[in-house]
């Protein structure tokens, strides 16, 4: 009977370490597939965060142009200066208006040795860059030489919201020569009411030397060294002129002498 016994519990004692050996490689084997999931939560939530904050940076900016674009309250009161709901301030009742103007330029007014395949980076302090307004700004650009001449290019907008400041003009152009870059103050900001503060002239000289223009020859009458008479005429007008002369004083003679027979 001890021997059966402890038969049976040797026995028992394996099945319990079995079950507890299958549990753990269990739980084991299902924490990878956790720790992925929760990684992917984590990328999701991020992502939201990241977008919900965007979208409150462009409300909040919108928010500022719209307070400056308001028209200024001038004297003390209620939101400005000296009175209930604020502390010292100018009487404003609201931020300093702020313009819609270019903040940078790739090339300068007078540039020389700017490279004839002409890409220009151009900043502005404001969004400019709006689906909106694409259409409209695009006509405030252009670009002629010197003399007055219009030349081909291409106007360009990102669609990235941290370059919705930027516009790029693109040109493939002739070398040693001076072009004209205008940018129209009709150029708008994203709201449709902001215009450019002024108008915007870019002189530049591209890189390289000017083709130089074929030179005609003068037609000049070439003289006879002997006589000095010009060489207008070749042989067979001299000989037509000749026999002409000849034939008129023929002419001329026989008459002469009809009139005395």
């Amino acid at each position: 009977m001890n021997i059966r016994k402890r038969v049976m519990a040797l026995l028992l004692a394996g099945v319990l370490v079995s079950g507890y050996s299958a549990n753990v490689f269990a739980e084991d084997s299902e924490q990878p597939v956790q720790d992925s999931q929760e990684v992917v939560e984590e990328m999701i939530e991020t992502e939201d965060v990241e977008a919900e904050e965007i979208q409150e940076q462009e409300e909040a900016e919108d928010q500022v142009e719209f307070l400056e674009e308001q028209p200024v309250a001038g004297g003390k009161g209620n939101g400005g200066g000296h009175g209930n709901g604020g502390g010292n301030g100018d009487g404003s009742g609201g931020g300093q208006n702020k313009p819609l103007s270019m903040e940078s330029c790739t090339i300068s007014d007078g540039m020389t040795g700017v490279s004839i395949s002409l890409k220009v980076e151009m900043k502005f302090s404001k969004n400019v860059a709006e689906v909106e307004v694409r259409n409209h700004n695009t006509k405030a650009f252009h670009l002629a030489t010197a003399d007055g001449q219009a030349v081909d290019f291409q106007v360009s907008f990102s669609d990235s919201f941290e370059q919705r400041n930027y516009i790029w003009v693109n040109a493939d152009l002739k070398e040693g020569t001076q072009y004209v870059l205008t940018i129209d103050n009709t150029l708008k900001a994203k709201n449709g009411r902001q215009t450019l503060d002024q108008t915007y002239k870019i002189h530049f000289t591209t890189e390289g030397t000017a083709a130089k223009p074929a030179v005609k020859p003068e037609n000049k009458p070439q003289v006879d060294s002997h006589n000095g008479v010009p060489k207008t005429a070749d042989n067979a007008q001299v000989m037509i002129w000749c026999t002409m002369f000849m034939i008129s004083a023929g002419a001329v003679v026989l008459a002469g002498k009809k009139k005395y027979i």
